[in-house]
């Protein structure tokens, strides 16, 4: 457009307004080069046009883009596509270039007036430089933080390359009163529109050690993510040759921390200084403004949040001297820590050669000859001697060494003492010497190395003339002259023994007994009261390590980005409390009652004043509960009884294998390492507050001995503990001692159904997105075993994010091996490349030997699993997850000379589930047994329970067919094994073509489920009942004997006293139920009806030895148009008198026996003839006597 259109189109307009009250255009404006650019201007709201000229010059040339009215848009610029205008009329650029930084015009057409003025913005188009931050010449670009080792004078540069508009930089010096600018010599370039800025200045050796220097870039454009950079000068001149190392020991294979500084400190780093006066840097550290910028350069170290240096694992090449240095930038402190590795000798004693490896050893000798003893095995290196025991028995023998010899061991040392004796020739009687290592400087060892051997003297000839320096044994022989002194001697080490147990169990008990009656008997014997600073320190170390746990929650280990808090994931299944009736006509039973909610068996705990057993499958979420209930405690949640309760206690009992008492385990297990709290402290705390929930988790998992020295467990299985001191255990079922389990207070999780599953996607996983959460349930009813499999809590939270985050669970899910071989694939997909997934045989070795150790907690030393596992392989299993790593404190280190304040670790490992390690076990059963004989197999089913570890044989077949064809073959064997067996032959995805053949076989008679089967072969039985069912397979009967089922609408499905349902099967045939002495409700006998209208084939029911309740027509009418459609035959078995069998007629509602009806007389007769023995079933119940019975421990 000319400037006589630009003319005539004002004129035309009658209006040009630029930004007068209404509207405003900043300048300068900055625009960054490549990137979308917008020149801003705040305009009228009701403005009409403006145009746009990209210079100053807005009467000689054409609009680069214009817009008036709604319609007309146009100009130079807009029709090559280079500019456009928004909405509000900014000018947009789209993609600026440096050809941008010019000025700009605006005219803002808008009231009706004939005169208008130009609108100048000068736009500045700006260049980031590639680097983020101001780079210090001989640091990395891509560095924030470096260090710098000079011996004298040095001059340091600064730079900022290829940034528009420049930048300016200045060095300062950097101390604990703060920046203190340097003098610097700038320079600026300019090349192809960018300048380039370099600062630099002269570093002058401080007397004081080691300076933090900073370069610092000043630009109002924030044209890098960082404005600074920062470098540590160390002196290389400086030296701290007074300085004192502390000796640290410390156990091969151990976790040690070296304490250095408060975190004040402006600097910070570590270096190894090993053999030959190698020196190795192992970090800096810098804490600028709440910056702090660390710099490591050897991985094999950890620093803690308080800066103390952590080395895990230790071994003999981490021997060596660590130093630490930190200051403020005026003064400067140095600490050195010699550390040395030591290690045990196997045996931990002494070996004397002539006596046994344990127990006393006696001696008979010749006045004089040769006595050898050795330490093998043992680091570091010790001396050996021989002394006497009593100081009165120096005189009587003398020793002199005929040689001390020193073999290397691999990194250990094998020491061997000879030494030559020869007894006084008056000396009568016996000598008690010892073989000991002699003391060390800071010896690291918590006991004495000896070995302790009785002398006596031979009689006859053989004690004249010389010894040919052979020593003739006679063990646990005496003359009668010493017959006496030995049994007083016994009797004294005996007695002295049993004082200090009874001592240290008096220190050591955690949940002390009934307060009164220890006031009443040992008054003085109670605990110090804690002061208030004490109990508030131990609460609030309490709910940190708590909340450790349930503040990151990941369902996928490997996937770190999904987590919640507890809270936020928890999702309460169902839950049973066994509970014992007493009725005046029916007796005495027991029958498991549904909770409404996991609060309702808290409120069951304050009210009945008695520990309380949570049973529940592996994969139930007994742990996640003691979690949860953690954050209630902690967070004063409203809805939780445990807001109003003083302290509460979470310990995992897999851990608590060398524990002897509670407060010990809270100790070790709950404070963090430098808590002032002592185990005292801890026990005063438990035994003076008002209430204390203690949830101990997986007595499964913990290795219990009535006879042992773990006196807390027997107390607390026997409810012999404080009144105001309650317990939660946790285990699988059944595995109580039977001595115990009757007097307990028991509630069970039975896992998840529909209602749980939809509120967990809700809560979860969908976020109220009703089609996703339709799509994901449609996958789960859509296969049936999928279906059984996520009942189990834990399968159906992988199921569930899996399947949201990969967009589908897909595979053939046939088997159970199928289903959890596509959840270890997605673990293995977040493996390395460099790493072989497919080489499970060093994880598979260690979950096969895992499963043989006769501890029950399937947790493993890490220095255990690393010399099986390679490094990296060990790496990757634990950042995705599948392993998990515990630390904690072993001990403190007591002695002063041992490194005061040092404090000794161990890391355990286990895995992410306990099915995982079933999962690789079963590779290396697999492997052992496709070349192993039947009799050789029978030893690893002894070791390895399969009604204990189901899956680990369940995997195996899947595995190797030939592996598979010797388990079955065991399985056939074993009592009630068949239904197990044939759940082996499934997982074999089809090697076995006779799968349905035996199926049929089974089905063909009555297949029996019943109370006596363990809840394994109960789920074993129904699956295969599923398998038969899905394939049209006729099933003849199903024989319900004293499962006391009952049917459950929500599932559509018969639930036994079990927990375990019996789904509807579209081929069964006939029902029966035998119940003896159980009373069935009319609300039962119409939950059957129920179940055999849902169930295809099935026209025939049938109750035996239980009473029915006496019916009438009105009682059927809520299923009239059900059972009016489908011919029932329901008959029920009388087993009195003569054992008459009753028919129910439908249509009447009344029992007919040839045809009569009976009457309320006659079954008012009935009744009377049951007598007693009833008693009224509806809902789950369980014999009288022990409602476990017959039952036995599952997976």
């Amino acid at each position: 457009m000319t400037l006589t259109g630009q003319v005539v189109l004002l004129i035309v307009l009658n209006f040009a307004v630029v930004c007068d009250e209404n509207g405003f255009c900043e300048s300068p404006q900055y625009l960054e080069q490549g990137k979308r650019g917008i020149v801003k201007c705040q305009l009228p709201k009701s403005f009409y046009g403006v145009l746009w000229y990209n210079t100053s010059d807005y009467l000689n040339n054409d609009p680069i883009a214009y817009v008036k009215g709604a319609t007309e848009i146009g100009g130079t610029g807009y029709e090559s596509n280079k500019y456009s205008i928004s909405s509000n009329g900014s000018l947009i650029i789209t993609k600026v270039s440096l050809q941008d930084d010019r000025n700009f015009t605006a005219i803002v057409l808008d009231a009706p007036r004939d005169e208008y003025s130009p609108n100048n913005i000068h736009v500045i188009v700006t260049v980031k430089p590639y680097q983020t931050q101001p780079h210090i010449d001989g640091c990395d670009r891509d560095e924030q933080f470096c260090f710098k080792m000079v011996n004298g004078s040095s001059q340091l540069s600064c730079s900022v390359t290829d940034a528009r508009p420049a930048v300016d930089l200045n060095w300062y010096l950097k101390n604990f009163s703060g920046d203190h600018l340097l003098s610097s010599r700038k320079n600026v370039t300019f090349e192809n529109y960018l300048y380039t800025t370099i600062a630099k200045t002269v570093y002058t050796p401080n007397i004081n050690g080691n300076v933090v220097y900073v370069c610092k870039s000043f630009s109002a454009l924030l044209l890098m993510k960082n404005e600074y950079s920062v470098v540590l000068i160390r002196n290389v001149l400086k030296t701290f040759e007074g300085v004192k190392p502390k000796t640290v020991f410390t156990e091969q294979f151990s976790s040690i921390e070296f304490p250095c500084t408060e975190e004040s400190a402006l600097y910070l780093f570590w270096k190894k200084t090993g053999p030959g006066n190698r020196s190795e840097d192992i970090l800096h550290i810098v804490s600028i403004d709440n910056s702090s910028f660390t710099k490591v350069h050897s991985h094999n170290y950890h620093v803690t949040d308080q800066r103390s240096l952590r080395i895990n694992e230790v071994d003999v090449q981490d021997e060596g001297l660590y130093t630490c240095t930190f200051g403020n930038g005026t003064v400067e402190i140095v600490k050195n820590f010699n550390l040395q590795v030591y290690v045990m000798p196997d045996p931990e004693y002494p070996i004397v050669e002539g006596c046994h490896d344990v127990g006393y050893c006696s001696l008979t000798v010749p006045k004089t000859g040769e006595l050898k003893c050795s330490l093998i095995g043992i680091r570091p290196k010790v001396k050996l001697r021989w002394e006497t025991v009593n100081d009165d028995q120096r005189i009587a023998i003398n020793f002199s060494i005929v040689s001390h010899k020193v073999d290397e061991n691999g990194r250990n040392y094998d020491i061997h003492l000879t030494s030559h004796f020869r007894i006084q020739e008056s000396f009568t009687g016996w000598i008690s010497i010892r073989c000991k290592a002699m003391d060390i400087d800071d010896s690291p060892f918590d006991r004495p190395l000896s070995r302790d051997v009785y002398l006596s003297l031979l009689k006859g000839p053989s004690q004249e003339g010389e010894s040919n320096g052979a020593v003739t044994t006679k063990e646990e022989t005496k003359n009668d002259e010493n017959d006496y002194t030995w049994l007083i001697i016994v009797c004294a080490i005996l007695l002295f023994v049993a004082t200090t147990v009874v001592i240290l169990y008096a220190v050591e008990r955690g949940c002390p007994h009934n307060r009164a009656v220890e006031e009443e008997n040992i008054a003085l014997m109670d605990p110090e009261h804690p002061t208030e600073d004490k109990i508030r320190t131990f609460k609030d170390e309490l709910k940190t390590k708590y909340s450790n746990t349930w503040e990151q929650v990941c369902p996928l280990p490997y996937d770190k980005a999904i987590s919640y808090p507890i809270n936020k994931i928890f999702i309460e299944g169902e839950i049973e409390h066994l509970e014992q009736v007493v009725d005046e006509k029916f007796g005495k039973f027991y029958i498991w009652r549904k909770l409404d909610s996991h609060n309702d068996f808290l409120k069951e705990l304050w009210q009945r004043q008695i520990q309380i057993v949570l049973e529940g499958e592996p994969g139930f979420g007994k742990t996640t509960l003691g979690y949860q209930f953690a954050f209630d405690w902690a967070k004063k949640s409203e809805q939780s009884p445990l807001k109003d309760i003083d302290i509460y206690i979470l310990l995992r009992l897999r851990y608590l294998k060398d524990v002897s008492s509670i407060p010990s385990a809270i100790k070790r297990f709950l404070l963090p390492v430098n808590s002032s709290l002592t185990v005292q402290d801890v026990k005063s705390i438990l035994y003076y507050s008002s209430s204390v929930v203690i949830f101990l988790d997986g007595f499964n998992r913990f290795s219990y001995d009535k006879d042992s020295q773990l006196f807390f467990m027997k107390d607390i299985l026997t409810n012999n503990i404080n009144s105001r001191c309650q317990v939660i255990l946790t285990t699988k079922p059944f595995c109580i001692p039977d001595e115990y389990v009757n007097d307990m207070n028991r509630m069970r999780l039975t896992g998840f159904g529909e209602e749980s599953w939809r509120r967990y996607l809700r809560k979860s996983v969908v976020d109220d997105d009703s089609v996703e959460e339709e799509r994901i349930m449609k996958i789960l009813h859509d296969n049936q075993l999928l279906r059984y499999l996520c009942q189990v809590p834990l399968f159906f939270v992988l199921f569930a994010h899996i399947t949201k985050k990969h967009g589908n669970f897909t595979g053939d899910f046939s088997t159970v091996s199928a289903f959890f071989q596509t959840v270890i694939d997605r673990f293995h997909e977040k493996i390395s490349s460099d790493i072989n997934v497919n080489e499970h045989s060093a994880l598979s070795s260690v979950c096969f030997y895992g499963l043989l150790k006769e501890e029950k907690g399937l947790i493993w030393k890490k220095g255990e699993i690393c010399r099986t596992l390679s490094q990296p392989l060990y790496n990757e299993y634990l950042r995705v997850g599948l392993i998990v790593e515990k630390e904690f404190c072993r001990h403190r280190v007591r002695s002063e000379q041992r490194s005061s304040g040092s404090v000794i670790y161990e890391t355990k490992v286990r895995f992410f589930h306990d099915v995982f390690c079933e999962w690789y076990a079963a590779k290396k059963l697999a492997k052992i047994f496709k070349t192993a004989s039947q009799k050789e197999c029978k030893q690893y089913f002894e070791k390895i329970n399969p009604l204990d570890h189901q899956y680990v044989y369940r995997f195996a077949c899947a595995s190797d067919s030939e592996a598979a064809s010797k388990i079955i073959k065991h399985m056939q064997g074993m009592k009630d094994g068949e239904k197990f067996a044939i759940l082996c032959i499934l997982e074999q995805s089809g090697d076995f073509k006779n799968v349905d053949e035996t199926i049929e076989n089974i089905c063909s008679s009555p297949v029996i489920i019943t109370n006596y089967d363990n809840l394994f072969l109960q789920r074993s039985t129904v699956q295969v009942l599923q398998y038969a069912s899905d394939k049209n397979i006729n099933i003849e009967c199903v024989w319900l004997a004293k499962t006391n089922s009952t049917f459950d609408d929500d599932k559509a499905s018969l639930e036994m006293n079990s927990g375990i349902c019996l789904p509807k099967l579209a081929s069964l045939r006939q029902l029966a139920v035998h119940d003896p002495n159980r009373k069935i409700s009319k609300e039962d006998v119409l939950g059957f009806l129920k179940y055999v209208c849902l169930c295809d084939s099935l026209k025939d029911l049938r109750f035996q030895a239980c009473l029915l309740p006496f019916l009438q027509r009105e009682d059927l009418d809520s299923m009239r148009n059900i059972i009016d459609e489908k011919p029932i035959d329901v008959q029920w078995e009388i087993p009195v008198h003569e054992r008459h069998w009753y028919k129910l007629d439908i249509q009447s509602g009344k029992w007919l026996h040839n045809g009569n009806a009976m009457s309320k007389e006659k079954y008012d007769q009935v009744v009377h003839s049951f007598g007693v023995s009833f008693r009224t079933g509806h809902g789950r119940n369980a014999s009288a006597e022990n409602p476990d019975e017959g039952a036995s421990s599952s997976v």
